[in-house]
């Protein structure tokens, strides 16, 4: 089942709920118990890999790991 992210119309607090895609029952805010909540667009991160195992995020860069300059980095594991 998918994660789904909900906001509050009156606190602006944000949830996530574990439900059916088809799921039509209200929520209540975990915050200040507001009925009033909407379903938001969540942000999520996609990696794909080739045929031979190599991985791709979308990134072109020389380097091995998008969020750093080297070539080998010990804290991601590239």
């Amino acid at each position: 089942m998918p994660v789904y992210e909900y906001q509050c119309a009156d606190c602006k607090h944000i949830t996530e709920f574990l439900e059916r895609f088809d799921n039509k029952e209200p929520h209540e805010c975990e915050k200040c118990h507001s009925g009033k909540m909407s379903r938001i667009l969540s942000r999520f991160g996609s990696v794909s890999g080739n045929s031979d195992g190599e991985s791709f995020d979308g990134e072109d860069s020389s380097s091995g790991c998008s969020s750093c300059s080297l070539d080998n980095c010990s804290s991601c594991g590239i």
